[in-house]
């Protein structure tokens, strides 16, 4: 990274110096800035297209292969566009070459960048194109960094979903129509995905960018299959160790895993979470309803200080809480849970417990940080949340009421 902003500053110094005095480019659309830097403003333009079909907000093009070419696309660095939700899922089903969603708003739109597959650089002459691909070399830089400043200023959540066999084959079998995916364990055979909800496990799986393995690393054990019976497609995501996936199609076989292999949840435990969802609609199996009395938000009853955010899990059978404990002005703990129920309570073992401190500039930074943390969570007679922390030795245990 050092070196290429060391050539940026050396390819576009000598020719920003030419426009002094130097100053940010600003642009507007939809309610939405991007802005560029002093360095790279003069040598780019700009468009913002009103009402675009696409939903594009922004294009930027390196001016000088713009004039030296004529042509539309001459010169193109990169579009952002904004899309909804039938549209981001229709890309996650499909080939997403020169396309990334990176953000999202609150309203649940994206924001997707649009860039070339193929070089826009052009000069006037031959000499020319020779003197300056350091230039177009470095606006590329720029081009690639300019997303995650844009959600910055905006106020949006950076997102990223993968683009793998193994996401493409999720995403379709979440949001495709007239798709015929079915999910399979030895526990009640295969089921159809069909009705029920395939979009939290989507998400959430996508997102852990499945990357490709050697062949010999498949694992053996069980696992949840999801099928495409017409398009003989079969994917295996195994409970063994490693995020393991194992794609075939026709007579090809390769192997997958994810990035992010030690998760609490992992890519199996999800998937059976969908397969149970089949089950329950299918008619197979009863609803699950012993986690029911749990989820919500609970505030501590003695100091209203500590929120404890409590959500059903995609594994069946687990329960996600997140506790927010504020110490003084200053500093905050903040713990993240999967907990099990039995025996009346939620036990949880190897929760990650962050502290954090906030400095004079407001910004806030995580000082440390356990991954050893273990207790339980239980329901008194007057309905309260008591969380019984193994750390805090033989303290009283806090108790939490509903806040929502």
């Amino acid at each position: 990274m050092e070196a290429l902003n060391a050539e940026y500053g050396k390819a576009l110094d000598p020719v920003s110096a030419a426009f002094a005095p130097q100053v940010w480019g600003e642009y507007e659309n939809g309610g939405l800035r991007l802005e560029i830097q002093p360095k790279v403003a003069p040598q780019v333009t700009v468009e913002t297209p009103a009402d675009d079909e696409g939903g594009v907000l922004f294009s930027v093009f390196e001016t000088a292969s713009r004039e030296a070419d004529g042509t539309d696309g001459a010169g193109w660095l990169l579009s952002i566009g904004k899309v909804d939700e039938a549209r981001t899922h229709e890309m996650l089903c499909g080939d997403m070459s020169g396309t990334e969603l990176f953000a999202k708003d609150g309203d649940g739109q994206h924001y997707v960048s649009y860039f070339p597959t193929d070089v826009r650089y052009t000069r006037a002459s031959t000499e020319q194109m020779q003197q300056d691909p350091k230039i177009w070399s470095a606006l590329c830089g720029w081009a690639d960094r300019a997303y995650e400043r844009f959600a910055k200023i905006n106020g949006l959540e950076a997102v990223s979903f993968g683009n793998s066999p193994v996401d493409f084959s999720l995403a379709r079998a979440a949001w495709a129509e007239g798709v015929n995916a079915t999910l399979s364990t030895a526990e009640y055979g295969p089921l159809a995905v069909e009705g029920t909800d395939g979009t939290p496990y989507a998400e959430f799986l996508i997102k852990n960018r499945f990357l490709t393995a050697d062949s010999s690393e498949k694992p053996d054990g069980e696992s949840v299959e999801l099928a495409f019976p017409d398009e003989d497609l079969r994917l295996d995501f195994y409970f063994a160790p490693g995020g393991y996936v194992s794609v075939m199609s026709g007579e090809e076989e390769m192997q997958y895993q994810t990035l992010s292999p030690d998760e609490p949840v992992s890519v199996a435990d999800a998937m059976l979470g969908r397969y149970y969802d089949a089950a329950e609609l299918a008619g197979v199996r009863e609803a699950d309803t012993a986690l029911d009395a749990f989820p919500g938000v609970w505030a501590e009853k003695a100091a209203g200080r500590g929120m404890l955010t409590v959500e059903k899990s995609l594994a069946p059978g687990k329960i996600r809480l997140t506790l927010i404990w504020p110490q003084n002005a200053d500093e905050l703990c903040r713990w993240e849970l999967l907990a099990s129920l039995g025996r009346d309570r939620l036990a949880y073992e190897d929760g990650v417990k962050y502290r954090t401190e906030t400095d004079e500039d407001g910004d806030e930074w995580t000082v440390e940080e356990s991954s050893s943390e273990s207790g339980f969570f239980y329901l008194n007679g007057d309905g309260e949340l008591c969380w019984h922390d193994e750390s805090a030795g033989s303290g009283e245990d806090s108790a939490f009421v509903r806040a929502d």
